[in-house]
């Protein structure tokens, strides 16, 4: 208790030689990011950290330059509701009959966006519960049919058809493997005609984070922390070994029961109990699911000796 008394006093002395500086900029936000340093979100340091974390994610997955990328905190449901609420037209949604497109209804009846004979589409590019990649559904180029994609399972393993495409979500903590609590949406540039200004008072409101991104700010305070570890992640983060990955994991468990499908995620069929509760899977409605993006492949291997012997 002594030793540990002299040293705040001692950190504390006023006019001390050579002492650092302490790691505050007297900002609204008690701490910052991950690794301890500390900034506001008006300050040349955020502008820089969000800056260059753009730049990242333009260049790692190929967003073209006409294209706006928006970082929301909250999950990819909220970036999904951020575009039901910004928008000023109603949408259609493409195959409602499986399990995220049937959501993605729900939140634009919610939100008063839903009509079925839009000329107008939103729909879901990875269906994880069937492991079914989706198709960009076709739409009326007379109309000015807009087409948007729920990308929250599907990306980055699925890059979005950028020609095809108007808009786009996903989030930060699934594929790309930063912390979660982060989304993305990503919105072409000749579009913003079909969202509502950034006068209405929300922040559901994407064209107020769009106002704010061309200064490199947020429209509310952001959160620090799980931007910076986005940044450190895509600064380690190389495509080709996450759809390697992938890919070597599917093989793995391939020979094991489970359901139709292809891509990241597979589902297991008959998996004995004892086995699901010790490695604690997650239930869908045909059976467990293993995100493929997940883990080491070492534990796939792991896996796969473990239900041999449980059998």
């Amino acid at each position: 208790m002594e030793e540990r008394t002299q040293s705040v006093c001692f950190a504390t002395r006023p006019g001390l030689i050579g002492a650092a500086p302490p790691r505050t900029s007297f900002g609204p936000n008690s701490k910052g990011l991950l690794t301890g340093e500390r900034f506001h979100h008006r300050g040349d340091s955020y502008h820089d950290l969000l800056s260059s974390t753009e730049m990242m994610f333009r260049h790692l997955f190929a967003v073209p330059t006409n294209w706006d990328v928006l970082f929301l905190t909250g999950s990819g449901t909220l970036a999904n509701e951020a575009v039901l609420w910004s928008l000023i037209t109603s949408v259609r949604v493409h195959e409602a009959q499986y399990t995220f497109a049937a959501r993605l209804q729900r939140l634009a009846i919610a939100h008063g966006r839903y009509c079925a004979t839009s000329p107008h589409v939103a729909y879901v590019g990875y269906e994880t519960a069937e492991a079914r990649l989706v198709e960009a559904p076709a739409v009326t180029p007379a109309t000015g049919g807009f087409r948007w994609a729920d990308m929250v399972s599907a990306f980055p393993y699925y890059l979005p058809d950028y020609q095809r495409l108007h808009a786009f979500t996903t989030v930060t903590g699934k594929q790309i493997g930063a912390y979660p609590g982060m989304s993305v949406v990503c919105v072409r540039n000749d579009i913003w005609r079909m969202f509502r200004p950034p006068g209405p008072y929300s922040y559901l409101n994407l064209a107020r984070y769009h106002e704010s991104a061309l200064r490199h700010e947020s429209p509310h305070t952001p959160a620090m922390a799980l931007l910076g570890d986005l940044r450190e992640t895509l600064s380690r983060f190389t495509l080709a070994r996450l759809r390697a990955d992938i890919d070597e994991r599917r093989r793995i468990v391939q020979g094991l029961p489970h359901a139709p499908g292809t891509g990241p995620v597979i589902t297991l069929r008959d998996v004995p109990e004892d086995l699901a509760r010790r490695w604690q899977l997650y239930s869908g409605p045909q059976g467990y699911q293993l995100f493929l993006w997940s883990g080491e492949t070492e534990y796939y291997h792991q896996f796969r000796s473990e239900w041999r012997w449980s059998r």
